[in-house]
């Protein structure tokens, strides 16, 4: 073995104990939910979708460009982070689910169902966008009660993705182990607000630059003139904001947002990008009652007013 040939094996063999030691240390167990990180892999519906799930995961699908997750510890940590999440649930789980009944005597208490969300503004909307639902149930159940597979393999199917017509579901095993069992009715008011969990990436330079000191308390919604449409931009997808949020010093700010009226990409497209610049376009959609809007393709979401933006956690990077 000449002397190339063995600094090329020295750095193989580097490489994989660096790679086999490094997933090691990322994957974990979750007790609560009895999965580990590496049981969510084969859950994620990607393969018609995406070239791999990270590189070198198993084989390319030739004719899609993008990963689902763009390195392996994008993969974990999104995973991580996720399994955390519902991990982290209170124990007894409080539980929502919209029906339609013509009164409250029609409520069937023998079958409450298996699907139920543990997100109420998620189970409201789902009653505003699909069931038509006037009447929101309320309960409890305990951990073992869950299907956490289905649950979270529904999460990536859907909740990631964010789409108002969907929910955040948690998929119950036993009806007649739910609790503590109330009713509400969906009063309009709550009926037709949308709200969703979203993220904004932001480095310590350009924190500086715009003056913003070491955290943002409120937003400013009047920038990105030269965008599409004005206003403060934010991601549905958390891997979205890393790409603004990458050294040192940068934050990832989680937070809710409210909307009364949401655009989507179809009402954009109608707005000539002739005839509006960025500001013109939000004051066109603000006179026709819009908000914020939604661009899925883009992954953006763009929100008009700072009191419809509430901070949950912010990220230190």
């Amino acid at each position: 073995m000449n002397e190339n040939d063995l600094k090329q094996f020295i750095k193989t063999k580097i490489l994989e104990f660096l790679n086999e030691n490094l997933n090691k240390s990322q994957s974990k167990y979750f007790t609560n939910i009895g999965l580990k990180t590496e049981d969510v892999f084969d859950m994620i519906e990607y393969h018609d979708s995406y070239r791999d799930l990270y590189p070198n995961y198993s084989d390319d699908n030739e004719y899609e460009e993008d990963y689902y997750f763009p390195t392996i510890q994008d993969a974990y940590n999104d995973i991580n982070e996720t399994l955390k999440f519902f991990n982290n649930l209170p124990n007894p789980i409080p539980i929502y689910r919209s029906i339609k009944v013509k009164s409250m005597d029609d409520i069937n208490y023998d079958w409450l169902g298996d699907s139920w969300s543990f997100d109420k503004q998620s189970a409201i909307n789902f009653a505003k966008n699909q069931s038509g639902g006037n009447v929101l149930l309320i309960g409890k159940t305990k951990f073992d009660n869950v299907d956490w597979n289905n649950t979270v393999k529904l999460w990536y199917q859907f909740s990631r993705t964010y789409d108002s017509y969907d929910e955040n579901e948690i998929n119950i095993i036993d009806s007649d182990e739910i609790f503590d069992i109330k009713t509400e009715k969906i009063i309009k008011e709550e009926f037709n607000k949308t709200k969703m969990i979203a993220y904004h990436g932001l480095s310590k330079m350009k924190a500086d630059r715009l003056g913003y000191g070491s955290e943002i308390s409120v937003f400013d919604t009047s920038g990105h003139w030269s965008q599409r449409v004005a206003g403060a931009y934010f991601s549905p997808f958390i891997n979205e904001a890393k790409k603004y949020a990458k050294r040192e010093g940068d934050k990832i700010y989680k937070v809710e947002l409210t909307f009364n009226k949401l655009a989507d990409r179809k009402v954009l497209d109608e707005i000539s990008p002739v005839k509006y610049n960025g500001e013109t376009a939000r004051e066109f959609l603000i006179n026709n009652g819009y908000d914020g809007v939604y661009d899925e393709p883009m992954k953006e979401i763009v929100v008009f007013y700072p009191e419809q933006i509430k901070i949950l956690e912010i990220i230190k990077i």
